[in-house]
């Protein structure tokens, strides 16, 4: 099956994003696999194909085709890589965004020392049988820590270590790694608690792929790159691998498989 690098851009949902397409399918079949990654459901959704990607003000996009005939394919309309696929919501809009607006969801929050004083959480747990950092023995209690962390992240980088090379973050809370492209190389002005904050040293800043970062490129009013809201994050680089790190591509043979 061939496949294609275009860019999805849906503006009912502000969905943006960057994939490998199938480009032989049908469009019927296609529609099913946009709407895991835009929410819009395929008897709603008109697509057309531009010259580029539709969700920068800065490209001059320009219609190539409405792709209409759910049995025609992608390569029926003479598809190129980084073409952009527009994805518009025919719902109505308060039908379309009730998933999306979570401005009047009441929010249960909860203060660190609230939290502390509780004897029914993880952190509770991790004091009554000392683990983690709470365990004498962790090297987050060793007064040389510190200056060991200060003198890797100061370590000179491999040479593979570049601006635009392709990434890959390791995330211990998820289990798999967040693919994106390096964008700053340095030293911050932040920390990430108080040993990150001790140690100094360099940060790797990426663009991920998705919108699973935490910023734009800057923290606490300090801008280090520029990127979309939630696409950027900064890690330290021995949770960085730098290599032949693709965009994900999308499973067709799989329609279970989350994307």
């Amino acid at each position: 099956m061939a496949t294609i690098n275009l860019f999805i851009h849906s503006p009912g949902s502000a969905i943006s994003s960057e994939r490998r397409l199938p480009s032989t399918v049908p469009l019927h079949q296609l529609k099913g696999q946009l709407e895991r990654i835009t929410g819009v459901p395929p008897m709603d959704q008109v697509l057309s194909l531009h010259s580029a990607r539709t969700d920068d003000p800065d490209v001059r996009a320009v219609l190539i085709a409405q792709l209409q005939g759910d049995d025609k394919s992608l390569e029926d309309y003479g598809v190129r890589e980084g073409m952009s696929i527009k994805v518009q919501d025919t719902r109505p809009a308060p039908l379309a965004n009730q998933f999306l607006d979570d401005s009047q969801v009441e929010k249960f929050e909860l203060s660190e020392e609230a939290y502390a004083q509780r004897r029914d959480t993880v952190l509770a747990y991790k004091q009554r049988n000392k683990m983690g950092r709470f365990d004498p023995s962790h090297p987050s209690n060793d007064a040389s820590s510190a200056s060991s962390n200060a003198a890797k992240y100061c370590e000179p980088l491999p040479p593979d270590f570049k601006l635009g090379a392709r990434c890959e973050v390791d995330t211990v809370a998820s289990g798999a790694g967040k693919r994106g492209t390096v964008r700053f190389i340095g030293e911050t002005e932040f920390g990430a608690g108080p040993g990150a904050a001790a140690a100094g040293g360099k940060w790797i800043g990426v663009e991920y792929d998705e919108p699973v970062g935490k910023n734009d490129g800057s923290v606490a009013g300090k801008r280090y790159f520029s990127c979309r809201l939630k696409y950027g994050g900064f890690a330290r680089p021995d949770k960085v691998k730098v290599g032949d790190y693709p965009e994900e591509e999308i499973d067709l043979e799989d329609d279970d498989a989350e994307l």
